[in-house]
């Protein structure tokens, strides 16, 4: 299976938006699929595929791109956030890569972007609720702060 990469979006992602950002990356339109995949259809496999999910879910919007796509821009899956989204209008979730699951990385369209951990119970009926951020955040500012203890970022 070929490693992807997902930014979690809140809200409704505009496909001509993601497409015309992706462009100023060198990806083309046509790599960039806003519909379900289909396997049997015999297409390739596009770089960047947009998911719309449940509407009534917190966070739902998966815009996933694949290693080559990631590795091809020479950018981080974070850094990949930072630039995809401000052009999107919508916050993003990037997973830390760590194993606490209700961590997460938090980007703002206003440039934020910082740690914040998640109610694990809220998140697995599609509810994004924030516990807390570990430093203040651009454009997230009624998340609480505080610091995680030394164990949390391991």
């Amino acid at each position: 299976m070929m490693e992807s990469y997902e930014l979690l979006y809140d809200g409704t992602v505009d496909p001509r938006t993601l497409i015309d950002a992706l462009a100023e990356l060198g990806i083309p339109a046509d790599r960039v699929l806003s519909e379900p995949y289909d396997p049997s259809s015999g297409d390739s496999i596009p770089a960047v595929m947009l998911e719309r999910g449940d509407p009534g879910a917190d966070f739902s919007t998966v815009v996933q791109g694949f290693a080559e796509l990631v590795t091809g821009i020479d950018l981080s899956l974070l850094e990949w956030a930072q630039f995809l989204t401000p052009k999107l209008g919508r916050r993003c979730l990037v997973d830390d890569d760590t194993p606490q699951p209700n961590r997460w990385y938090l980007v703002t369209p206003q440039g934020g972007c910082g740690v914040v951990h998640v109610d694990g119970d809220d998140a697995d009926e599609g509810h994004i609720r924030f516990l807390y951020a570990t430093t203040p955040i651009a454009g997230a500012a009624e998340i609480p702060v505080r610091a995680e203890p030394d164990w949390a970022s391991r």
